[in-house]
């Protein structure tokens, strides 16, 4: 796996690590295999000590993932800033009551803190549109996130939108996990900063927006898109 994590040897050890978890968090298996495999998002359901680990069949499209007992996975959990990272097989796939395997239990897993980086980059195109005028005139506009956090994101514009202090709202479709999700982000401006591009001359703005989110949903599924971007930030070292 990747240098940059630390290894830890789990067993005869009190699985702490495990025990941080909660019914459904998620985790990002990628099968082993010697050609570039895609990666899967399961949920967690529980962990039989010293035996198994217990998850859901990740669904594509719909379906469920076709998967084998005796199977190999990249498993990657991110817990409370950091990054669990470990191999296992199949040892058991179940269809009742509902569609969920045993993995291997790990006795050697790795570890990177990824809380100093919980910023990852992106490009997400998205719609910006306030009850204020933009710097144009207008109250709606094309944007792009660059940056994001739990907490909120770096939004680059053609033109500034608004002043400091000021709510806007974001609107885009967010992908996780092999499916959609419209949403709309309610913000509040907290930082402006005018550059100017290097090859054409022309002005943008950057704008560092905190997220404003009320409804229970929206924040559950934000959060696990953010743990996502990160995983994958991490996976690839971009972080």
């Amino acid at each position: 796996m990747d240098d940059n994590f630390k290894l830890k040897n789990m067993k005869n050890k009190s699985q702490s690590w495990l025990d941080q978890m909660s019914v459904n968090d998620g985790l990002q298996i990628t099968p082993m295999t010697e050609s570039k495999s895609l990666s899967y998002y399961s949920r967690y359901i529980g962990y039989i000590p010293s035996n198994s680990i217990l998850v859901t069949i990740p669904m594509i499209n719909n379906r469920y993932l076709t998967v084998l007992e005796g199977q190999w996975f990249n498993v990657r959990i991110m817990l409370q800033g950091g990054v669990y990272a470990f191999q296992s097989t199949i040892l058991s796939v179940y269809r009742v009551p509902s569609n969920y395997m045993h993995l291997d239990f790990p006795h050697k897993v790795e570890y990177k803190d990824v809380r100093a980086c919980s910023r990852t980059s992106l490009s997400e195109k998205i719609e910006v549109y306030s009850q204020k005028e933009f710097s144009d005139g207008s109250k709606i506009s094309v944007a792009e996130i660059i940056d994001i956090s739990l907490g909120g994101a770096l939004i680059v514009a053609s033109i500034q939108l608004g002043a400091i202090g000021n709510t806007i709202n974001i609107k885009g479709t967010f992908m996780m996990r092999g499916f959609s999700r419209e949403m709309d982000i309610s913000c509040i401006i907290r930082q402006i900063r005018i550059k100017e591009d290097k090859d054409t001359g022309q002005a943008y703005s950057e704008h560092g927006v905190s997220f404003e989110i009320s409804d229970g949903d929206n924040k559950v599924f934000l959060s696990d898109y953010v743990n996502e971007q990160l995983i994958y930030a991490t996976t690839i070292k971009l972080v």
